[in-house]
Parts: structure tokens; sequence; C-alpha cells
């Protein structure tokens, strides 16, 4: 399960290249960009060990199903998405938001967050991002904790038989 950030150009006719985006990522400590895919970008800490992937769009290259409107095709329109783990602490968001908001300044995007409205573009928010992925942290250790079965990871639940994997999640992701 992963948590999703979609970016898009604060001026609508500004565009960047898919080298400007695997530029920056190469420019950036802990920062790497797939060579057979320079769409493809990741960043990790090693200090934390948190990280994220991020995609680049090329909008020109995007196709539309017959009958979408504009707004949607508006609605729609981003130039990277980004996706990361939910099951980080404290430490590992604050330097993942470091990161986003440096990517966010260095190219003045805006930001949609899907988990909570789709389509609408914003301003970075980094204590909105880490309110939800840490609800969506205490939900899924209540679930443990409670023994219930939720489809995040109910297959390796029922599959586990030992109650140190359930001790060893407990530890990694609820200090």
């Amino acid at each position: 399960m992963t948590y999703e950030l979609y970016f898009r150009t604060r001026q609508v006719d500004r565009k960047i290249s898919v080298d400007q985006f695997a530029d920056y990522w190469r420019s950036r400590p802990g920062g790497e960009v797939c060579e057979d895919e320079p769409c493809e970008a990741g960043y990790s800490s090693e200090a934390t060990g948190g990280g994220f992937g991020i995609t680049y769009y090329d909008e020109s290259k995007l196709t539309w199903l017959p009958g979408t409107t504009e707004t949607e095709k508006e609605e729609a329109r981003k130039f990277a998405s980004l996706e990361m783990n939910y099951f980080f602490g404290q430490e590992q968001y604050e330097k993942i938001a470091e990161e986003v908001a440096a990517f966010v300044k260095h190219f003045d995007l805006i930001v949609s967050d899907p988990q909570t409205e789709w389509g609408v573009y914003s301003e970075y928010d980094p204590q909105k991002t880490f309110r939800i992925t840490q609800q969506v942290n205490e939900e899924f250790k209540n679930a443990i904790d409670e023994g219930r079965i939720i489809p995040l990871v109910g297959e390796c639940l029922r599959k586990s038989k030992s109650s140190s994997w359930l001790d060893q999640l407990r530890a990694r992701f609820f200090r």
C-alpha cells in the first residue's frame, strides 16, 4: 500500500523535460535515476531508511478516450507522481518531506493529494501528508494488535504461523 502525490507546474504552459527531471534527481544526494528509463527516479536516505519512487509523465504523449472532457483532462494533468510506503516513522517522513519540498521549490510545482482530494492542486503541505500517513499506521497497528485481518496484510497474516513475525512487524513499524 502506497501513499501518492501528484505534481504539476504552477504555470500551465511551463514544461519540464525528462532530461531536466532526470538531471535533478541525479544531482540529489540519495537520488537515483533508472538509466534505461530516465522517467523513473527514486530517493533513499541512508540515515533514516526512508525513500520513495517518482515517475515523470510526458504530457504531450497522453492519449484520451473519446468523450473525455476538458475538465477531466485538466484534473488528470500532471508531470510527475510520487509513491512511498506508508510504514515509515517520523524521522523517515521528515527527511522525505524535506526532499519533496526541495523538488517542489526547484520546479515551482503545485501538488495534489489523491488520498484526500482528487484533482485539487495546491501548495505542498508536509504536515498534512504526515497526519494522513500516521492515521493509516495507527489503524494498521490496531488491526494487528486486535487480530483483525485487513486486506493490506491479510494474505501475509493468514500464511504466517509465527507470532515472531508479528512481533518483528510491530517492532519495525510501530516503535
